[in-house]
């Protein structure tokens, strides 16, 4: 089998899953059953190859990988990795895989430090630590506190850290969200968050690539979704420095409950954001000088 035949009994096979980018799959696919044969290959390199034999066993291996995906399981969980904001991050079933909506929330967080020099940040329900070690990727003075309530997720963060070479400006520590702030934890110029919001109508209603595979501790948060904001929003305010802020992840229909209780809370300067989608995804307050 070449290369070129393996993508293409591999596109054919996906057909079924009616996917928004088969041939990204595909392709990705085929570099990994690649991989797990001995021979390393880059995804963009697959149909460059084309005429080339791939390994004897990789239909073999295709078929193991393409029988997970038909069932459901998600790309990410399968090869084991997900790009974000230009790093690529190791993922498993223990976090949330990382979604290109989530990126707008990296985005304004470095306009929000844009005048700070050595910025000192949180992220908050890290999972695989994806927005604190994009941001410290793109800010090198900065430092971060890596919090979350999930050994698993610690762990998954932990490895992305040092892989990234960031492990001497982080710190990981176990935290439950829901609970105020621990003394001792410090002050920070941001927290950024990423907390579970969906709410238990729409854990419903959530496909089976995310309702069958993703942590749901991850993602549920309380009857309306909005659990983790009333409690962070309050009880993470005293270790936020003046002047400094506070930026959610949020559902496409929560940004004016998150900024009303935000705006309860004592933050100014309350802004909603878009995502690439022109989907409400994100909401930004700071808190006043004192």
């Amino acid at each position: 089998m070449t290369y070129a035949e393996a993508l293409k009994y591999t596109m054919e096979a996906l057909k079924p899953m009616d996917l928004s980018m088969p041939g990204l799959e595909a392709r990705e696919l085929v570099a990994y059953a690649s991989a797990s044969c001995g021979t390393q290959i880059r995804r963009d390199d697959v149909v460059k190859l084309g005429a080339l034999e791939a390994p004897n066993d990789i239909r073999e291996c295709l078929d193991d990988l393409l029988e997970r995906r038909l069932r459901g399981e998600p790309l990410a969980y399968i090869i084991g990795e997900w790009d974000f904001y230009g790093i690529t991050l190791e993922v498993n079933p223990d976090v949330l895989i990382p979604r290109q909506d989530t990126e707008i929330v990296v985005e304004k967080a470095l306009t929000l430090l844009r005048d700070a020099r050595s910025p000192r940040i949180l992220d908050l329900c890290c999972g695989s630590g994806a927005i604190g070690i994009a941001l410290l990727a793109h800010i090198p003075g900065a430092t971060g506190v890596f919090a979350d309530i999930s050994a698993g997720a610690l762990r998954v963060c932990r490895k992305n850290i040092e892989t990234q070479g960031l492990a001497a400006r982080t710190q990981i520590i176990t935290l439950d969200a829901l609970e105020p702030a621990p003394d001792g934890i410090g002050h920070f110029d941001l927290i950024a968050c990423n907390p579970p919001y969906i709410s238990s109508d729409e854990m419903l209603t959530l496909p089976v690539d995310v309702s069958g595979f993703e942590p749901h501790d991850a993602l549920y948060g309380g009857y309306d979704g909005l659990n983790f904001y009333r409690a962070i929003s309050t009880g993470f305010y005293r270790v936020i420095r003046p002047g400094g802020c506070i930026i959610f992840e949020c559902g496409a229909y929560q940004g004016f409950e998150v900024s009303e209780l935000l705006k309860k809370a004592g933050y100014e300067a309350i802004t909603r954001y878009l995502d690439y989608n022109k989907m409400e995804r994100a909401v930004s307050a700071r808190v006043p000088m004192r």
